[in-house]
């Protein structure tokens, strides 16, 4: 489904899910949305010796997990769903990690996981 130059710029699980780096999450939602495929969420992994770490401590020590939904609105076209699920990415991707303080010296890279729908396989959720 995804063109082969964005499956290369991502990291990819052993369940063959995919994450990008921050600089390449516009690139994916704007190729998804130009497939009419909303992103309805995602979520931060921090991925070291490729091992996913969903979860952080933040400065504090706490653990702690970002993530980020969309839901549709009653009625709502989807093509406006489907605007407003990528600039919520956008926006969730940008803001990450002024929401977090993550404690500084943890090791590895900062990825970003998406999950994204057809408007078919939205109306069966």
């Amino acid at each position: 489904m995804l063109p082969q130059e964005l499956r290369d710029r991502s990291f990819e699980s052993r369940n063959g899910e995919r994450a990008w780096s921050r600089e390449d999450v516009s690139a994916v939602v704007d190729y998804l949305s130009s497939q009419d495929l909303a992103v309805l969420g995602g979520e931060v992994w921090r991925v070291h010796d490729s091992c996913i770490f969903a979860g952080f401590l933040d400065a504090d020590g706490r653990e702690g997990i970002y993530a980020w939904s969309t839901s549709r609105n009653p009625e709502e076209p989807w093509n406006e769903f489907l605007r407003r699920c990528a600039a919520e990415t956008i926006s969730a991707v940008a803001e990450f990690p002024a929401r977090v303080q993550i404690q500084p010296g943890l090791p590895g890279r900062i990825l970003f996981n998406l999950t994204w729908v057809s408007e078919g396989e939205y109306e069966e959720l």
